[in-house]
């Protein structure tokens, strides 16, 4: 069952290594807004088994991260994220339309103390600023980092999930 005969895909494992080298086992799925995974690694006789009501690569992100806390590696879950208390100002600097590769628009706007997306991209998101650059999403395993140019306004965005996905600012 853990032999691969294709690619890294033996029955039903996933079958490659760890950050640190060492052979892992690993099988996820997933089903209207339910997510698993589950990680071995023999050597350490560590399994991690995640079950995540979070869309898209939640269960997979945890279950990495807690994998390399289990193995003294470095790791960041959701809840570790701390919000900073930004300025409606420093929001309203971010807001706007911003246009994908494939020409789908996200509008990003500054409500009430965070970041909100509409269109493109995922479902309506809220998100909380680590600075005022970086905000991330507390419901799903987003990241979003603006980009400036060298006169300091923003031209646009790059989410991480768990890939990250460039935007360009579309009213400049």
């Amino acid at each position: 069952m853990t032999n691969p005969f294709k690619e890294h895909y033996a029955f039903g494992l996933g079958v490659g290594t760890a950050g640190n080298g060492e052979k892992l086992f690993e099988h996820g799925g997933g089903i209207n807004g339910f997510n698993t995974k589950m990680l071995y690694v023999p050597e350490q006789r560590l399994t991690v088994i995640v079950l995540a009501n979070l869309n898209g690569g939640a269960a997979d992100d945890i279950a990495t991260d807690l994998r390399k806390i289990a193995l003294h590696e470095q790791g960041t879950l959701l809840s570790d994220r701390v919000a900073a208390r930004l300025s409606p100002a420093q929001l309203a600097r971010v807001a706007g339309p911003y246009k994908f590769e494939s020409g789908e628009v996200m509008i990003v706007s500054a409500p009430r103390g965070h970041l909100e997306t509409q269109g493109a991209g995922p479902p309506r998101l809220q998100l909380y600023g680590q600075n005022a650059l970086r905000y991330f999403s507390r419901t799903e395993d987003l990241q979003v980092a603006f980009e400036r140019d060298a006169q300091q306004r923003i031209t646009g965005l790059e989410m991480k999930r768990p890939a990250l996905t460039p935007a360009r600012r579309a009213d400049r």
